[in-house]
């Protein structure tokens, strides 16, 4: 955990599960099986907490990126076929965000509470081209 959010690098629940089976494996626990609950101990054992985690003040370096594209990425994406490698994101499509209303100037405007109407949508594609 330490070693992949120095540089930044954030990690989910599954991602943790996948590497402790890993470790358990190669350390010789062959039945280990990484469940929600499991997550949820070691999470508390050592104080590891879910935070939502943006914007660019703690982005990952250059150097990292480049080291990723070029020494990683291609050993991870030559067992897939080239249309089963997919991107997707997901982001919150607001309706009625401002209830704009006419109103004469001078006027003191009240109910300037934006709407919180929203759904969320995700977008993927894959990298075929046709």
């Amino acid at each position: 955990m330490k070693s992949a959010r120095n540089p930044n690098i954030p990690l989910a629940g599954p991602i943790v599960l996948e590497k402790a089976e890993f470790f358990a494996a190669h350390s010789g626990y062959k039945d280990f099986k990484a469940s929600s609950w499991w997550l949820e101990k070691f999470k508390n054992r050592n104080g590891i907490i879910y935070r939502t985690l943006n914007g660019e003040s703690a982005s990952i370096s250059e150097e990292d990126c480049k080291k990723f594209l070029t020494d990683i990425l291609p050993s991870l994406l030559e067992v897939y076929a080239i249309e089963d490698i997919f991107n997707a994101d997901e982001t919150g499509l607001f309706s009625n965000v401002y209830q704009i209303k006419l109103t004469f100037k001078g006027d003191t405007c009240h109910g300037g509470e934006k709407s919180k109407d929203r759904v969320t949508v995700m977008a993927c594609a894959n990298t075929r081209v046709d």
